[in-house]
């Protein structure tokens, strides 16, 4: 359909700022605060009849405030708390039901692409990450990291993620980095997010079933550092 679904590929533009501040609280504490505003895209054109606001998809603002301790000359640990704004952008915290009806099946109710067409319907998020580095040795370092938050997708919401199954609460991450005796290093990870599901009470048009939504994730990374 022209406007929501094979259109190819589309692109988009935009301008934000981020702000932040590094407090030395003492030689082993430091702190910081960042803040970035919602950063304003140029509307997807050819999904102009998909996204609500006329295809209007900004990023939304968020805050964050983090600790970092050196407990001892060869660990660091960090902790950091994030705030993610959805409910500023309409394509992505309007409810994917009717306003009038939440238990409506998408496909009916509020039209696609209106100020107030159907969106994601993702709350905001509150994400806490503490993470540790180890220094085994001058050339070894391993990392560890966790972070956990909020459910973004109600059980009312559930339709329309079937683009966007965004349902991960937790990750944890493992690293490694090897300096090398050519002034080069390796360093490697591995991510993995527990599976997650929400069941939905609504339904795409024209089927009797739920919407359910379920993902996990996992991930592996290796890169190659030169110094020179």
């Amino acid at each position: 359909a022209a406007g929501v679904s094979d259109q190819g590929v589309d692109s988009s533009t935009g301008m934000g700022l981020r702000f932040g501040y590094l407090i030395q609280v003492s030689d082993d504490l430091t702190v910081g605060v960042t803040y970035q505003t919602k950063t304003s895209m140029g509307r997807f054109k050819k999904y102009d009849q998909l996204f609500a606001e006329k295809g209007d998809f900004d990023i939304p603002s968020n805050y964050a405030v983090g600790v970092a301790y050196k407990a001892t000359p060869e660990m660091n640990v960090v902790l950091d708390i994030a705030k993610i704004n959805y409910t500023d952008v309409a394509s992505l915290s309007n409810p994917n039901t009717g306003f009038s009806n939440p238990t409506a099946p998408i496909g009916t109710g509020g039209a696609l692409g209106d100020a107030n067409g159907r969106g994601f319907g993702w709350d905001d998020m509150t994400v806490y990450k503490l993470g540790g580095e180890y220094n085994v040795n001058s050339r070894l370092a391993l990392r560890a990291g966790y972070s956990k938050t909020n459910q973004p997708i109600g059980a009312n919401d559930t339709s329309f993620n079937l683009i966007a199954p965004a349902v991960i609460e937790e990750h944890f991450t493992f690293g490694l980095t090897y300096e090398l005796e050519d002034k080069s290093d390796i360093t490697a990870f591995v991510m993995y997010a527990p599976e997650v599901t929400v069941n939905g009470n609504t339904a795409v048009a024209g089927t009797n079933g739920n919407a359910n939504l379920t993902m996990s994730q996992t991930a592996f990374g290796m890169a190659y550092g030169w110094n020179f």
